[in-house]
């Protein structure tokens, strides 16, 4: 985490944890602007941005603020660094040949990647991927498949955690849990009973 602050109606934020986010208008964030008009009742995250200033990568998870009686008051809001979270699904999982991915349902938005993280942060949403057709379809499993981009097997493991299927609308855009799943390019060199999707995150 590297900032949380507290967003009013009127898209200035009332608190932040950093110096200078008070005061600032941040309304026109995709994330923050959907939870203001009310698209969303929970939590939500939201596709990394690059950021204007600091040219940094960033995911905003979201919640909407009420009061006793259930009127919106504003937003809460924590930024994420992908390329940190990037870097700790690395040492879990460091074996050459493997890699650890967090994407979005139901568009297959990459969230965070353990090898090549930012370039991978660019990449437009793959809705056809084998892998996010196998995770709309089932919360766990395995999938077979061969890499577009030079056809080289892979073999993928995902699991999605409870709360975010696709069959809930607050996964039309962004969701409230992230799916992770574990990659080998060679299926053909593992040992029997050595695969298994166990990894998974939730902000």
């Amino acid at each position: 985490m590297t900032s949380a602050a507290s967003v009013g109606l009127d898209g200035f934020i009332r608190y932040g944890t950093n110096p200078g986010l008070e005061g600032a208008y941040i309304g026109d964030r995709e994330a923050i602007a959907a939870q203001l008009r009310g698209d969303w009742s929970g939590l939500a995250v939201s596709r990394p941005v690059l950021g204007r200033v600091s040219k940094r990568w960033s995911v905003l998870v979201t919640r909407p603020l009420r009061d006793a009686g259930g009127r919106l008051q504003g937003v809460g809001s924590v930024v994420l660094d992908p390329v940190a979270l990037g870097a700790d699904l690395a040492t879990q999982m460091p074996q050459p040949g493997r890699v650890a991915i967090l994407r979005g349902l139901p568009d297959g938005t990459i969230l965070a990647r353990s090898r090549e993280a930012e370039a991978d942060l660019a990449r437009t949403p793959a809705p056809e991927h084998p892998l996010i057709l196998a995770a709309r379809a089932a919360p766990a499993g395995t999938v077979e498949y061969r890499r577009a981009r030079d056809l080289r097997p892979v073999l993928a493991a995902w699991r999605v955690p409870p709360g975010c299927r696709s069959s809930s609308p607050r996964c039309s855009m962004w969701m409230p849990n992230w799916p992770i799943y574990e990659a080998i390019r060679s299926p053909s060199s593992l040992a029997p009973g050595c695969w298994r999707p166990s990894a998974s995150a939730s902000p």
